[in-house]
């Protein structure tokens, strides 16, 4: 795989192989040879409930697993309104993208906040801290990386930038490898967070068709995750990231909180 280096925009999958890395373009993403300090601005996020039984699902080894019902139903509907009624979503332009050739296009709307209190209460009060550190027992193959990256640094916490996504019917976000990042405390990340706020066919309240996450382990090998209510992804970034893309909401919306496991 190749490093994550800026390229031209990737559009059909013809071999992973051959195919260069496309930026994610989140423009509030930490480069790896730089720090950001955080933002004293707080926002008061609903309410999250620890839960003592979350699971973690391989899809891949070694690089994809998810987390089913890390929220519960309630929380993510908490959450939907709470960005709907406080957060001033960025929308993305068109004619910018098509001017930047070594970006992945997306017109999601999107905000990022530094929130440092909110990134600890993610991974400590909602079971994900206990949840990792159960897997130092496992035999699972995917297990070492999860725990501790290519420098043997252990997990630390989540990511303080937080990235809040809204996908409207017709957005998309093409072919792209997500970079690593370095917070201001001198963590880097490995592995990509994205909790899915609504989705999957048990979600009456806000159905959703299409935004599916592909990620394209080979030319005809395709993971295919559709976003499920309250479902947590982890997949390993960097380096290692696999290309992947967020396929067009075909109807409804697609709400997705984004974080990353930070290794120190």
């Amino acid at each position: 795989m190749p490093k994550n280096k800026s390229s031209k925009n990737v559009k059909n999958v013809k071999s992973v192989k051959s195919v260069k890395s496309v930026k994610n373009d989140d423009k509030n993403q930490i480069p790896i040879n730089s720090t950001v300090k955080p933002s004293l601005k707080l926002l008061k996020w609903p309410t999250i409930s620890f839960k003592s039984n979350l699971q973690l699902k391989t899809l891949l080894e070694n690089q994809i697993v998810i987390i089913p019902s890390f929220l519960t139903s309630q929380e993510c509907t908490n959450l939907i309104n709470f960005i709907d009624q406080n957060i001033p979503l960025e929308k993305i332009s068109i004619t910018s993208f098509k001017k930047k050739s070594d970006e992945a296009f997306r017109d999601n709307d999107r905000f990022s906040i530094e929130d440092i209190k909110f990134a600890e209460y993610l991974y400590n009060d909602t079971g994900l801290s206990s949840l990792i550190s159960q897997q130092q027992h496992s035999q699972q193959s995917w297990t070492s990386s999860l725990l501790k990256n290519n420098d043997n640094d252990k997990v630390s916490g989540l990511n303080s930038n937080i990235r809040i996504y809204k996908y409207n019917t017709g957005q998309r976000f093409e072919q792209h490898y997500d970079d690593s990042v370095k917070d201001f405390l001198g963590r880097k990340s490995d592995w990509t967070l994205l909790i899915y706020l609504n989705g999957g066919e048990n979600d009456y309240e806000m159905p959703l068709l299409g935004g599916e996450t592909v990620f394209y382990k080979s030319k005809k090998h395709e993971i295919i995750v559709k976003p499920e209510r309250g479902m947590a992804l982890l997949h390993k970034h960097g380096h290692d990231c696999l290309l992947h893309e967020a396929k067009e909401v075909k109807k409804g919306f697609k709400y997705v909180l984004r974080s990353d496991l930070m290794f120190s």
